[in-house]
């Protein structure tokens, strides 16, 4: 009797898990999760360099965030994408205020909540408002699509229940199509959004894939260089966010302390950033 009654139990359980999940397939999954472990921003300069732990986080949330898809958890995945996005902002604004704000988030004390984070990282941090005010268009479709994202978490709707979802989608217009095409797009821009806040935390990892700086930097800096500039090319067809980074102020000023540099030959560059000849 209690075999029958344990293997009644099993069917049971096993029958909700099949029924309870949507095949979700996220297109370019395989390149995005390589992308995202071989991601190794590092902040060398010891004021920020608690940065070092918040952007390690945020991998894992991202990472996290397309097997939590790939598993029917998809309110889940579409959070834990807006968590690393808000974990990105409250890492920006860490940086710019006193080691007493730092202090009452250590303690779990009460804290800003994201809006109020953003208004103040527009208030206090120039390169972030520059880079914004930039970037404007890039800015604002992620602002949509966080709103977007908070339909879903907060179960705004009748489509984002998963009853509805498995069992009758037509009935409120549910499109499984449409719901993978927003999660990947919530996905990439923001990892866009992660490679912008490194290289306003940290310019000199900018400057180090810059063809026109590098070379005259004459020393090795802990920061890792910003090697997935071409991210936003190939992954979002934006191939000029880069571009217009390197344009605004905060970049240009910060590069201008290298102009008087000589250029290094290719010999002494590789010496000096890989050690060869040592």
């Amino acid at each position: 009797m209690t075999q029958i009654k344990d293997d009644l139990t099993m069917n049971i359980l096993n029958l909700m898990r099949k029924k309870s999940k949507i095949c979700r397939v996220i297109p370019n999954r395989d390149d995005l999760l390589l992308l995202l472990h071989g991601m190794s921003f590092f902040v060398g300069y010891e004021e920020a360099m608690f940065c070092n732990e918040f952007m390690f986080e945020v991998s894992q949330l991202l990472i996290k965030s397309i097997f939590l898809y790939e598993d029917g958890y998809y309110d889940c995945a579409y959070y834990s994408v807006r968590q690393a996005y808000e974990l990105l902002n409250t890492m920006l604004y860490l940086v710019i205020e006193d080691s007493n704000v730092r202090l009452k988030w250590l303690k779990k004390d009460r804290f800003e909540l994201n809006h109020r984070i953003t208004q103040k990282l527009e208030q206090k941090l120039n390169a972030y408002k520059e880079v914004k005010d930039k970037l404007a268009d890039y800015f604002d479709h992620l602002k949509e699509l966080v709103q977007n994202a908070n339909k879903i978490i907060h179960k705004q709707g009748y489509d984002t229940f998963y009853r509805v979802q498995v069992y009758y989608p037509q009935s409120y217009n549910y499109s499984l199509e449409k719901d993978v095409q927003l999660f990947t797009e919530f996905l990439k821009y923001t990892i866009g959004y992660y490679i912008i806040v490194y290289i306003i935390v940290d310019p000199i990892s900018l400057a180090l894939s810059d063809g026109e700086v590098t070379l005259k930097i004459h020393f090795d800096p802990l920061t890792e260089p910003a090697f997935y500039i071409d991210y936003f090319k190939n992954y979002l067809n934006k191939p000029d966010i880069i571009d217009k980074i390197k344009k605004t102020d905060f970049y240009t000023e910060f590069v201008t302390r290298f102009n008087d540099k000589e250029e290094m030959n290719p010999a002494v560059y590789s010496i000096i950033k890989d050690g060869y000849g040592i």
